[in-house]
């Protein structure tokens, strides 16, 4: 599962696009490295989430190992 807050990136990597942009030539090889395996996946996460996400990993080196 590939994560992202940009959901723009996400539409363009979900939809079919074709052009000669830089992002469109980034899209189309993001395309080509996903349907290496069918289980993988690009899903849209808000801001909030993130921050959250950073905020337990920032917590983790300061608990104590088990």
């Amino acid at each position: 599962m590939f994560e992202t807050n940009n959901e723009i990136v996400v539409d363009k990597i979900s939809k079919f696009t074709s052009g000669l942009s830089e992002m469109s030539v980034l899209v189309k090889r993001c395309k080509i490295v996903l349907g290496l395996n069918p289980t993988f996946n690009v899903c849209f996460l808000r801001r909030q989430v993130n921050e959250v996400a950073h905020a337990l990993a920032r917590a983790t080196p300061s608990l104590p190992s088990i």
